[in-house]
């Protein structure tokens, strides 16, 4: 259990404050255990490996290549869907194991939430930069280095009343703006996966028992 600032960029190791940052975390969690974290990882890699097929429809004569190209897309949107799903589920778990380690079983995490996107490029990716817990008291913003990461550093760890929280989004993407400390990040994800609407009542509700207190 650590001791943090309120702006959460710093905390208490017993002797001097040190950057949130340094802190990282590697919560081990019942998902990876069963096998479901190789299954979300074979989804994604289904789906890459049907974009490159995609590459081969060329030698198809033309009337056989856009029914072709159709059902490769319809496939690789439905593996996708599946896999960011699945690796939605496997992050929740970390912020739930971390949060835990963060502040003590008397802390644990009321809802949060993950950054996860497929970023526009020449080959499909997954973006899973960003994740965010917030507890009774504290809204903690993880940062993993890559997008299969196991590993999360701690971004900032404030409490309720130093954040805030927007909620925007488009057609097919929604968005949760996070400001605290005169910084701002966003985490995207798919519409009716992503869901940041838990996490801002979280804070909400967390802001106001701070003031009520």
């Amino acid at each position: 259990m650590r001791e943090f600032s309120p702006d959460g960029f710093w905390w208490w190791d017993g002797t001097t404050w040190r950057p949130s940052t340094e802190i990282e975390l590697t919560p081990q969690t019942e998902f990876e255990r069963s096998g479901k974290l190789a299954h979300a990882r074979a989804l994604i890699s289904r789906r890459d490996n049907a974009f490159a097929v995609s590459y081969g429809v060329g030698i198809v004569p033309d009337g056989v290549v856009a029914p072709v190209i159709d059902l490769l897309a319809i496939y690789m949107m439905v593996v996708q869907w599946r896999g960011f799903k699945e690796y939605r589920e496997w992050t929740l778990e970390q912020l739930k194991v971390a949060t835990e380690e963060l502040f003590g079983p008397d802390e644990p995490m009321v809802a949060g939430e993950t950054a996860l996107w497929p970023p526009t490029g020449l080959v499909p990716g997954m973006r899973r930069d960003f994740a965010v817990a917030v507890t009774r008291e504290h809204v903690v913003l993880y940062q993993f280095a890559y997008a299969d990461s196991p590993t999360m550093r701690v971004v900032f760890a404030a409490v309720a009343s130093q954040v805030r929280m927007i909620q925007y989004g488009g057609i097919f993407k929604s968005n949760l703006g996070i400001i605290c400390g005169g910084r701002r990040w966003d985490l995207d994800g798919i519409k009716r996966i992503f869901n940041p609407w838990p996490v801002i009542a979280a804070l909400q509700s967390a802001a106001a028992a701070k003031i009520a207190a």
